[in-house]
C-alpha cells in the first residue's frame, strides 16, 4: 500500500481508506487513553474497566457511535476535497496539454453536501458559451461572490482549475 506522501500513486478510494483507518485508530487510541486515565484516577476503576470491556463486546455506547458518525462525516468532506483537487488537476492538465475545448470537464462538488450543479458545463466550449445568467447561477451554487462578468468568469475558471 502506498504512503500518504505518495499522492500521485494513490487513487481517491485508496486515500480515503487510508484516512479512515488512521482516523479510526486515532479515535480508538484516544478513547482508550481517556478510559485508562479515568481508571487510574478513579476509585471505581475496576467498575469503569469492566464497563469499557462490556461496551467493546456489546458494540459501543451512544457516545462512541456519535463520535464515529462525526468521523464519517469528516471523512466524507475529506473525500469531496480530494475529488475536487483531482478534478481541478485533471481540468488544468487537459486544458494546458491538449487545448481541446471538447474534452470533458470534471465537475467540482460543493463542499457542504457534495452536490454538483444540474447545469454544470460538460466541456470548455460549453463553459465559454455560458451566458451571464448561467454563470451567475454557477457562482451562487458554489457560494462564489459575484462581480463584473469578466472578473466572475475568471474567478470561476480558476475555481475549476483552468
Amino acid at each position: 500500500m502506498a504512503k500518504l506522501h505518495d499522492l500521485h500513486l494513490v487513487s481517491t478510494a485508496e486515500l480515503g481508506e487510508q484516512i479512515a483507518s488512521v482516523v479510526s485508530k486515532a479515535l480508538l487510541v484516544g478513547i482508550e487513553g481517556q478510559i485508562r486515565g479515568g481508571v487510574a484516577n478513579n476509585p471505581g476503576a475496576a467498575a469503569t474497566q469492566a464497563h469499557y470491556t462490556h461496551l467493546q463486546h456489546v458494540g459501543g455506547s451512544q457516545n462512541l457511535q456519535n463520535q464515529i458518525n462525526i468521523l464519517e462525516q469528516a471523512q466524507g468532506k475529506i473525500n469531496i476535497h480530494i475529488e475536487n483537487a483531482e478534478a481541478r488537476r485533471f481540468n488544468s492538465l487537459w486544458s494546458i496539454m491538449y487545448l481541446d475545448e471538447e474534452q470533458e470537464l470534471r465537475p467540482i462538488r460543493r463542499m457542504e453536501d457534495g452536490a454538483i450543479p444540474p447545469r454544470f458545463p460538460k466541456n470548455e466550449a460549453e463553459l465559454h458559451a455560458c451566458n451571464g445568467q448561467d454563470l451567475a447561477q454557477l457562482l451562487q451554487f458554489y457560494n462564489i461572490p459575484p462581480g463584473p462578468e469578466a472578473a466572475s468568469r475568471q474567478r470561476f475558471y480558476k475555481f475549476l482549475g483552468l
